[in-house]
């Protein structure tokens, strides 16, 4: 079956799932808003703190992207305060998708410390470093790591959907983001941050509402990559 999604169709479906159940799905963003948040703490307790709250926040995310596959699936009924264990990640799953998320954003990370190596070099020795040339190349460099990145980011819901390998979930998100898909994919995330950017201007109860349409957009995505029928799929080209 031809690759077709419908962004519009998608925001839609999002919407309608998340006035079902609105009370769970802004609990699911609120716990994972203060789990990122920063608090005031000392140096030392800062430190600790920052770990403990980003395991935390990588467990919920597991959460969040086991009870989104759910609602696009329509499986409805593990879609309750009651049944939310269901969603949570053993140690071994965790510690499969911790390694994920560092292969995806791998590619951003070494053109970052590239970027601050040749920083901290043209320091030491002005203009040096940053000629036209070497801006160039820095841009090249991102740019292609973007795109890996964005070729990878489907591992974790690959992961979560199916419980694969880590490397079998790595293959498959760049499997299933081959070709035209691309743009595809780019312009959702584009679309999805405009959306988020929305919420933010909108306070807090912006956020609340956008987090959760982003997730159940990104699912309903990934299950058209796969190549499964969906509402957002339509017999049309990819449009907006």
């Amino acid at each position: 079956m031809p690759f077709t999604f419908s962004i519009r169709a998608a925001l839609r479906r999002s919407w309608s799932l998340f006035t079902e159940r609105p009370w769970f799905y802004i609990f699911l963003t609120l716990v994972l808003m203060l789990l990122n948040a920063t608090g005031q703490f000392s140096s030392h307790q800062q430190i600790f703190m920052s770990i403990v709250t980003s395991i935390a926040s990588l467990m919920w995310t597991y959460v969040i992207l086991s009870v989104s596959l759910a609602a696009v699936d329509g499986h409805t009924t593990s879609l309750r305060f009651k049944t939310m264990q269901a969603h949570f990640p053993t140690v071994r799953q965790f510690a499969k998708l911790f390694v994920i998320s560092i292969v995806v954003a791998l590619p951003i990370m070494i053109v970052g410390v590239v970027a601050f190596v040749g920083a901290f070099f043209g320091l030491l020795v002005p203009m040096a470093v940053f000629t036209f040339d070497t801006l160039v190349l820095m841009a090249v460099l991102f740019l292609g790591a973007l795109y890996v990145s964005l070729r990878l980011s489907f591992a974790p819901l690959a992961f979560v959907d199916k419980n694969l390998s880590i490397g079998k979930s790595v293959r498959s998100s760049w499997r299933m983001t081959a070709g035209k898909k691309f743009w595809t994919i780019l312009l959702v995330i584009i679309v999805c941050g405009a959306l988020v950017m929305t919420g933010m201007f909108l306070l807090f109860v912006g956020i609340l509402i956008a987090y959760p349409i982003v997730f159940l957009t990104i699912a309903q995505l990934y299950r058209a990559l796969e190549g499964k029928q969906s509402i957002s799929v339509e017999n049309s080209n990819t449009n907006i």
